[in-house]
């Protein structure tokens, strides 16, 4: 997507998953506002469920949700509203020194934020499909938090492969004695169907960096 042309002026409200942030903020942000300085941007970090009532309520222009079996709220969105982007794969992730074994008859230890959680929600209904008991061992209310408890051994989380840190891995469900998980899809969805110039420049742009980048690599 070419940052030349026309002067753009003018605000756009962005909210987007935490897993974006280090993905996102720096990067495609970044170059978009030196492109354009006259463009005001505000980035909101949220929950899918903040993100959509945001759109609802006319605070956000723009909002990077994740949607699929597990979430429903997503589908039923205006179509012509919603682009969908891709769709990553929902992991399990662990450290090399987590202790859990399917054998050892002991429930599996979840990492899961401190509360509602559409991947945790998609992690125990595969577990209870499966008949494999689980706990919850450690709720934290950020992401790093996930990440810290996972690289300590502590448990086993679910996210995507994307910006996962160097001290946790995404595990071979099969190997781990783990169930499959659901396919998840990633969608930008709009405020109106009809957007300023400046929304539809990040949009294109968000969409190139996540397509050609960050989840082909996740």
């Amino acid at each position: 997507v070419a940052l030349r042309g026309a002067e753009l002026e003018g605000w756009i409200r962005l909210g987007l998953q935490e897993d974006f942030g280090e993905a996102l903020l720096p990067d495609v942000l970044g170059r978009f506002a030196r492109a354009h300085p006259k463009v005001r941007i505000e980035a909101h970090v949220a929950r899918n469920t903040a993100l959509m009532q945001g759109l609802a309520m006319g605070q956000l222009d723009l909002a990077l949700l994740w949607g699929g079996a597990c979430i429903a709220d997503v589908a039923e969105y205006p179509s012509q509203q919603r682009q969908h982007i891709a769709e990553p794969a929902m992991r399990w992730i662990a450290s090399s020194s987590l202790a859990w074994r399917p054998e050892s008859g002991e429930p599996l230890p979840l990492i899961a934020f401190d509360r509602d959680c559409l991947f945790q929600r998609c992690a125990t209904q595969a577990l209870d499909h499966a008949g494999i008991a689980w706990r919850t061992a450690f709720t934290s209310p950020s992401l790093a938090g996930l990440w810290a408890a996972a690289a300590a051994g502590l448990g086993v989380t679910v996210r995507t492969g994307l910006g996962l840190p160097s001290t946790v891995r995404a595990l071979d469900h099969v190997a781990a004695g783990l169930p499959a998980l659901p396919p998840l899809s990633l969608e930008l969805l709009r405020a109106s169907s009809v957007s300023r110039p400046p929304v539809e420049r990040l949009a294109g742009l968000i969409i190139e960096s996540l397509q050609n980048g960050a989840i082909e690599n996740a």
